[in-house]
C-alpha cells in the first residue's frame, strides 16, 4: 500500500506541477489581457468624457439658438399682427374715402361731361352763326331729320 500511496502522491505532485505550469501562464496572460482591457476602458472613458462635454456644449448652443429663434418668431408674429391691423385700418379708411369722395367725383365727372357737350354745341352754334353758314331754322330742320 505504501507503493500505491507513493504513486498516488507522485501523480498528485505531477498533476499540481502540470496544473501550475498551465495555470501560471494562463493567469499571467489573463492579467495582461485585463490590464489591456482596463487601459482601453480608461482611454474610452476619456474620449467619451470629451464627447459628452462636446455634446453638452452643442446642446447648450442649440438651446440658445432655439430660444433666440423663438424670440425672433414671436417678433415676426407681432409684426404680422401689426401689419394686419394696419391693413384693416387702411381698408377702413379707403372704404370711408371711397364712400365720401366717389359720389361727388362721379357727379363732377358727369357735370363736366355735360358741360363739354353743352360747350361743344355752343361752339358749333357760334361758328355757324358767326360765319353766316345758315339761319337757326335751317339748322333746326337739319337736326330733326
Amino acid at each position: 500500500m505504501s507503493e500505491i500511496l507513493q504513486i498516488a502522491l507522485g501523480l498528485a505532485a505531477l498533476a499540481v506541477t502540470v496544473l501550475a505550469l498551465v495555470l501560471i501562464p494562463a493567469v499571467f496572460h489573463l492579467r495582461r489581457q485585463a490590464g489591456q482591457i482596463t487601459q482601453a476602458v480608461t482611454d474610452l472613458r476619456a474620449e467619451v468624457g470629451e464627447l459628452a462635454v462636446e455634446a453638452h456644449k452643442n446642446l447648450q448652443s442649440l438651446h440658445a439658438l432655439s430660444t433666440r429663434l423663438e424670440h425672433e418668431w414671436s417678433m415676426v408674429e407681432d409684426t404680422v399682427a401689426r401689419v394686419h391691423g394696419w391693413t384693416a385700418r387702411a381698408d377702413a379708411v379707403l372704404s370711408e374715402v371711397d364712400t365720401a369722395i366717389a359720389p361727388p367725383v362721379l357727379s363732377l365727372a358727369r357735370v363736366v361731361g355735360l358741360a363739354r357737350v353743352g360747350l361743344g354745341a355752343f361752339r358749333d352754334a357760334w361758328r355757324c352763326g358767326r360765319h353766316g353758314g345758315g339761319d337757326v331754322q335751317s339748322m333746326e330742320g337739319d337736326s330733326d331729320v
